[in-house]
């Protein structure tokens, strides 16, 4: 019995162990790229954080259902007082079509339970036709557009070019029609992203358009021409290879009418998949006749808010005539994926009980049909107007008659009008006199002799302020040689010291032109030769200061110090 009290609370307590080890294990995959070429496998890593007790089945790898072969890369501990580790593996997948792709879930298998990963996207891009030039310059250009080429009037869509290349350039000339969008219309800004991808640098400039008239629009030619350059250890330009063209394929764009066939009568443009409709009254809904009425359009399940058109409310049955509709359009308030409408409308008359359904038509491109959602009625309570405010109203409406009417019956009096012309006259222009009318002598050639003296002032204004730089720079500019005297003299503070001699060995390498600024680390010079000498100089002395090691010897480092500068001398 004694034995049995104490196995129960030992199985509990190994139950919750094993529950709170599960609950640490997580999977994370990363791939090596954002996008890939069409004719290069897709590559990436799984880590996978788990308990050092649970054993991962390497066999039990899949990805829908397929199984996935992976390769063991390393194990990292998380730390000594952790029984967590994390696992890394390597995958790779056959080449797909170009693109946007999604990576589903990765499962596998993990103390006995199966966990999976979280999916990812990523996108496939045609193979680059490269156009090579002088001395191995890459330059290409790629038209593409985001999904579907084949849309519907009212859809968005994201058009634009990429260019590849290996080396800095010029345009020269540039014929991009994509980022005009003739017969479209462009919605924000275009976008420019720049991004490394398989050893080359690519530009993306890309331009978000919205279709607005059916028909077949073909966008090319298109081409950029380039002068490629590269820059000199002195920062200037020279020419690698000049007027190197590089061409994109046309690319075609269908924009499709709705189809005629079963389109409901208020279907007003909107395009959209599994959209929900509903209306909420948002003010009281007891109110008087001519008082406001508050309504909440809300459509959810909406990534794009430009393909939704709210209902005309005018035009739906129940409306006319009942109620009076404000005429500004509404904006919409929007927040994850729901997008909301406030249209207020006034009730013209007390035998209103309710306010009628709202009908709501959207086409669905995907399955190439109409959907319709209808609102609720929604039941309200309208009375008359008010007595005070009703007697107010038709005594505006007669004080306004009585005016119109004494105005109808008043005589027109027309002003007299006067014989005596003013004149017009602007007290700031003086009238001209004979003195402004004769030549001067600004006014004449002579006053081009003036140029030559002009220049020469110039000239030697110029060549005066430049010899007085010249002389202030000579009197103001160190040498490396000069700031390492400087070092040997502040021994005494170490950090000064060792900052001084890292300037002055940079400051000599730069006089020689061995490197091309002196704003680095030890740890940035060359390896060879004599700056690699110096850099494990610097870099011992830095690790002696910082590792607690030993004592920095001062007395050795002048005597190395001084040989090192003289071996870059040349001495």
């Amino acid at each position: 019995m004694v034995i049995r009290y104490f196995i129960l609370p030992l199985f509990v307590l190994l139950t919750m162990a094993r529950g709170l080890y599960a609950e640490d294990v997580r999977i994370g995959v990363q791939l090596d790229d954002k996008s890939f070429y069409a004719n290069r496998p897709i590559t990436g890593t799984i880590n996978i954080q788990h308990n050092k007790i649970d054993q991962i089945n390497v066999s039990s790898f899949k990805i829908e259902n397929s199984t996935l072969k992976v390769d063991f890369m390393k194990v990292v501990e998380i730390g000594q007082d952790s029984s967590l580790m994390i696992t890394f593996y390597r995958f790779e997948l056959p080449p797909q079509e170009p693109g946007l792709r999604l990576l589903p879930e990765i499962s596998v298998n993990i103390g006995g339970k199966l966990y999976k990963s979280t999916p990812l996207t990523y996108e496939v891009i045609k193979t680059v036709k490269v156009v090579r030039g002088e001395q191995g310059v890459v330059l290409d250009l790629e038209s593409f557009v985001e999904g579907n080429s084949s849309v519907y009037v009212g859809q968005n869509l994201r058009v634009g070019y990429r260019f590849y290349f290996n080396d800095n350039f010029d345009l020269i000339e540039q014929q991009l029609p994509l980022l005009e969008a003739n017969g479209f219309k462009k919605i924000g800004k275009e976008r420019i992203n720049d991004i490394k991808q398989n050893g080359m640098s690519v530009r993306q400039i890309d331009q978000n358009i919205e279709a607005i008239k059916p028909g077949k629009y073909v966008f090319g030619p298109s081409y950029v021409t380039a002068s490629i350059y590269r820059k000199d250890r002195r920062g200037k330009k020279q020419v690698v290879s000049q007027d190197i063209k590089a061409e994109a394929e046309e690319l075609t764009i269908t924009v499709l009418d709705f189809p005629i066939d079963s389109k409901p009568a208020s279907f007003n443009g909107a395009v959209g998949q599994d959209i929900n409709f509903s209306v909420e009254l948002m003010s009281p809904a007891q109110v008087n006749v001519g008082d406001k009425l508050s309504l909440s359009l809300t459509f959810s399940g909406v990534n794009d808010d430009s393909n939704i058109k709210i209902p005309e409310i005018c035009c739906q049955p129940g409306y006319a005539g009942f109620f009076g509709i404000d005429d500004m359009p509404p904006l919409p308030s929007k927040q994850s994926g729901v997008f909301r409408y406030f249209v207020d409308i006034r009730p013209l008359t007390d035998k209103i009980k309710k306010i009628p359904t709202l009908e709501f038509s959207y086409f669905n491109p995907v399955t190439e049909s109409y959907t319709t959602e209808k609102s609720e009625p929604i039941e309200i309570k309208v009375s008359p107007q008010p007595e005070a405010e009703k007697q107010q109203t038709v005594d505006e409406s007669q004080t306004q008659n009585q005016i119109i009417q004494q105005n109808s019956s008043d005589e027109v009096v027309w002003p007299t009008p006067s014989t005596k012309v003013q004149p017009i006259e602007i007290n700031t222009i003086y009238p001209l006199e004979v003195g402004d009318l004769n030549n001067k002598y600004f006014g004449t050639w002579a006053v081009i002799l003036i140029i030559p003296f002009g220049a020469l002032a110039i000239y030697v204004q110029f060549d005066i302020r430049e010899r007085h730089l010249s002389r202030i720079s000579r009197r103001k500019k160190k040498k490396a040689v000069d700031v390492f005297n400087e070092a040997l003299k502040s021994t005494d503070d170490l950090p000064i010291f060792y900052q001084n001699l890292c300037n002055a060995f940079f400051m000599r390498f730069k006089e020689v032109e061995m490197i091309d600024d002196i704003e680095i680390t030890a740890h940035q010079l060359p390896q060879t030769g004599v700056c690699g000498e110096v850099r494990d100089f610097l870099c011992g002395i830095e690790e002696r200061r910082f590792s607690g090691k030993g004592d920095v010897d001062t007395k050795e480092i002048i005597i190395t110090a001084d040989r090192l500068f003289k071996k870059i001398e040349g001495k």
